[in-house]
């Protein structure tokens, strides 16, 4: 299995000391999503053009890719879109220059949800009309960036890849972006087994089986329940099925990456980096040799 983690599980670590500690601790690749206090990844020191040479020479020393960008991306607020659009452009134009697979971007929200635990839906929108709206406006956003990438390189473009999050965790909603985008080489799916667990629980096939031809990457993280609440905790340690997701995946074939995402910049209570980073590569790998 191909293991990555996301760099918001080590939010106080430079870049060089995250790539030296991903190849340390035995992953392949690193998933982009902030170096410090700087979450644009064009914004980073790193990825200054004047920089990226440097870059590359670290990545290579130690035999560590960078699979993919984490945007901010999210096309359900109108008067935002133009500059979550920008944002898009900027990283698949970074992408494209740094051979980065893929950019993750979001839905995010719907009118007249009330999906578990995500603190976002039920705003008092003109639901019906609205929630078109949001809908047309997100098929439109990806349609766009996923263009522009082809055009950036035609042929084996950047991937523009919609995270299972929030309100767009939901099989009729996902369905229907993927009916759109059956023919687009651009487009396909991040998997967030968490989000998808929050609202299908440990039924997951059906889910699953609608969108495999679509998933191209893996977020894995774990969680326990307080008060009918969901707790993230370290892996293998919570509720989620994992054994079975990933076992599924594999007997699948899937042959991208399972990304750890360990979400330290954004629950600081939780167990440091140098814990919880190699813990998952031992979990993943014992999962491994079980077959």
């Amino acid at each position: 299995m191909k293991l990555s983690f996301s760099t918001l599980g080590c939010p106080e670590w430079s870049l060089e000391h995250i790539v030296k500690n991903a190849r340390e601790m035995g992953y392949d690749a690193v998933e982009l999503r902030g170096v410090k206090d700087q979450l644009r990844t064009e914004r980073l020191d790193c990825m200054k053009p004047e920089k990226r040479a440097e870059t590359g020479r670290l990545l290579k020393q130690y035999g560590i890719s960078l699979c993919g960008v984490g945007t901010s991306v999210q096309f359900h607020e109108k008067e935002k879109l133009e500059d979550a659009m920008q944002e898009g452009r900027s990283a698949i134009r970074l992408c494209t220059e740094m051979e980065i697979p893929f950019i993750r971007v979001f839905g995010n929200e719907l009118p007249g949800n009330n999906f578990p635990g995500n603190g976002l839906s039920g705003k008092g929108y003109p639901e019906e009309d609205e929630r078109e709206a949001v809908m047309r406006r997100v098929e439109e956003g990806i349609g766009e960036l996923c263009a522009y990438a082809s055009a950036l390189r035609p042929g084996r473009p950047v991937q523009v890849l919609l995270e299972v999050h929030g309100d767009f965790n939901s099989l009729p909603v996902l369905s229907r972006l993927c009916r759109t985008f059956a023919e687009e080489p651009a487009f396909g799916l991040i998997w967030d087994v968490y989000h998808s667990w929050l609202w299908h629980g440990d039924n997951f096939l059906p889910f699953y089986e609608a969108l495999r031809p679509f998933i191209r990457h893996v977020h894995i993280k774990d969680c326990v329940m307080e008060q009918e609440r969901p707790k993230l905790c370290l892996p293998g340690e919570g509720v989620l099925p994992l054994k079975a997701v990933i076992g599924r995946l594999r007997r699948d074939d899937y042959d991208g990456f399972y990304s750890f995402e360990w979400e330290k910049r954004w629950h600081p209570e939780l167990p440091e980096p140098e814990r919880a980073l190699p813990l998952y590569v031992d979990f993943m790998r014992a999962l491994e040799r079980e077959g």
